[in-house]
């Protein structure tokens, strides 16, 4: 049986996933992984122009749209992803609905194939495993990391600034159609880092995640992280 993974880094701006997208590329377990950015496909038709709420929404769907060709065309069997996932409607349940769909052709393919070429047809159910991180951290920490990389000029975002996380913030939900594991990145002592990626690691070749007790505090915490940033908003007049 012939499984396919996608491994889905999501979160607002500078909660850290370009970071540990470039750190899990690093592992041998990755070095044949297909990886797809949401920021790279905006540069790519975009350019540097500002996008406007539409337009993200239809960059969505064209990293979607790669993925999928990424699988069923060039047979990726191992997918890192770095896609904010925002909402329900717009982001997470289109993500949803694209595995299954997928997965609907690949179960069709292969049998097709299998006449075409006169032979048996492979073990192989066509089948999808999603992992999604989601990374969250604190108002100070975002606000830290938003000044360094502007002054470090290292970002690749044609928009990147607070109020920019100010404007996702007030527009994001916390999923329903996936259980993801939700890392918080605030703090960045060596340890914490090496511990996040044990635990990344864990959970994408394994499947493993913390105790529940663990899960629904962190939860609860990058609940309370949410609320801070939406009160930021409205004292900064962010508004959608």
């Amino acid at each position: 049986m012939a499984m396919r993974n996608i491994h889905v880094l999501s979160g607002l701006i500078c909660t850290g996933k370009s970071a540990y997208l470039k750190k899990l590329m690093r592992w041998h377990e990755f070095r044949n992984a297909t990886t797809i950015g949401l920021d790279d496909v905006g540069i790519r038709y975009w350019g540097n122009r500002a996008m406007t709420t539409t337009e993200k929404v239809y960059r969505n769907q064209l990293a979607r749209e790669e993925i999928q060709r990424r699988i069923i065309v060039d047979n990726a069997k191992t997918v890192l992803v770095e896609m904010v996932m925002l909402t329900m409607k717009n982001h997470q349940e289109p993500f949803m609905r694209m595995i299954a769909e997928t997965e609907h052709y690949l179960q069709r393919i292969e049998p097709e194939r299998a006449r075409m070429e006169q032979r048996p047809p492979l073990h192989d159910d066509g089948g999808i495993n999603v992992n999604v991180v989601l990374f969250y951290c604190s108002l100070e920490r975002m606000r830290e990391r938003i000044e360094r990389r502007k002054s470090e000029g290292s970002n690749n975002s044609p928009v990147f600034s607070m109020d920019g996380a100010l404007h996702a913030a007030i527009q994001f939900e916390m999923p329903e159609v996936y259980d993801p594991l939700l890392i918080n990145t605030t703090d960045e002592n060596v340890d914490a880092e090496l511990e996040r990626m044990r635990e990344m690691k864990a959970f994408f070749l394994r499947g493993e995640k913390p105790s529940r007790v663990t899960c629904d505090a962190r939860k609860e915490e990058a609940e309370s992280y949410l609320c801070e940033l939406c009160r930021e908003a409205e004292k900064a007049g962010v508004t959608l």
